[in-house]
């Protein structure tokens, strides 16, 4: 058979410009095209060229070979392992109608790693530091503060964090518990006085309005540290939070000469109304046991 006669994929490989198995793989191709209907079907030249396997002045030349032009120089010959087609390219050439299919993702399996075991502790420490160093909460605060203020060697007591009259010379001190907090609502209270048009003080209240002890004793905490000027008529509301802690304390009242140890109730609170509103303050304390004398 001469080379008029022979198919141009055919001097192609015979001239070292593709390999038979790029060759075989465009043939495929081409009959698919042709299977799919498609009327447009291209020639084996023209996929060679679509593939980037040949180039237009290479289908050009062995195209004159078939029509018996002498054929052009022989060109190096490809190395062989440029001639290997690759598993991504042979699905690229023989896809036309679906899509390569893919196996579908495993699932990546969890694996303790040093740095996992790193991380977790890091973050535990962090949690242990924060536990240490945070502050407690502000009525603990307030009578530590206090308490603190309160030593016999210190020159004056810091009146701004307690009720009047609490004057305490105190050694040593240890709060050993903090006991629930109460919230007062003296709205009702409030209500009834003002009913009868009453203009007195706190104290009336106190002494004439019907109320649980409990209540009675936050309304008297209240009564020490409200302003002079602001009665229950200009009130209106009145909110009392009461945060008791029992502690083991060491002190002497001011002027006394003995010192006493025990346990006492202090009654740290803080009172709200629509126009004045106190800190947390050290209101008053009572004894738990019985005292000693020191």
């Amino acid at each position: 058979m001469s080379d008029a006669k022979r198919p141009l994929g055919q001097l192609a490989v015979e001239r070292a410009y593709v390999s038979q198995e790029h060759l075989d793989l465009c043939i495929e191709y081409q009959a698919a095209l042709r299977q799919s209907g498609n009327r447009g079907a291209k020639r084996i030249g023209e996929i060679l060229i679509d593939k980037g396997l040949l180039t237009a002045e290479q289908v050009e030349r062995l195209l004159e070979e078939q029509v018996g032009t002498p054929p052009p120089r022989r060109v190096a010959p490809v190395p062989a392992a440029a001639l290997m087609p690759r598993a991504a390219d042979a699905a690229d050439e023989i896809e036309f109608d679906e899509p390569v299919r893919k196996p579908p993702p495993t699932e990546p399996r969890f694996r303790l790693r040093r740095g996992h075991v790193v991380a977790a502790l890091v973050l535990a420490a962090i949690a242990a530091i924060a536990f240490l160093v945070w502050p407690a909460p502000a009525p603990r605060r307030t009578l530590v503060a206090w308490l603190t203020s309160c030593h016999v060697d210190s020159v004056q007591a810091d009146n701004s964090l307690a009720a009047p009259g609490l004057d305490l010379r105190v050694r040593l001190f240890r709060i050993e518990e903090a006991l629930p907090r109460t919230d007062h609502e003296f709205s009702a209270e409030l209500s009834s006085l003002l009913a009868r048009g009453d203009n007195s003080g706190w104290n009336v209240l106190l002494e004439t309005v019907d109320m649980p002890p409990a209540k009675r004793s936050a309304l008297g905490f209240a009564a020490r540290i409200l302003p002079e000027n602001l009665s229950p008529q200009k009130a209106e509301e009145l909110h009392v939070a009461v945060a008791p802690f029992v502690c083991r304390i060491n002190f002497r009242v001011h002027g006394a000469k003995l010192f006493r140890s025990g346990t006492y109730r202090f009654f740290v609170i803080r009172v709200r109304t629509p126009r004045w509103t106190s800190r947390w303050r050290v209101a008053g304390y009572e004894r738990a046991e019985a005292s000693k004398s020191g």
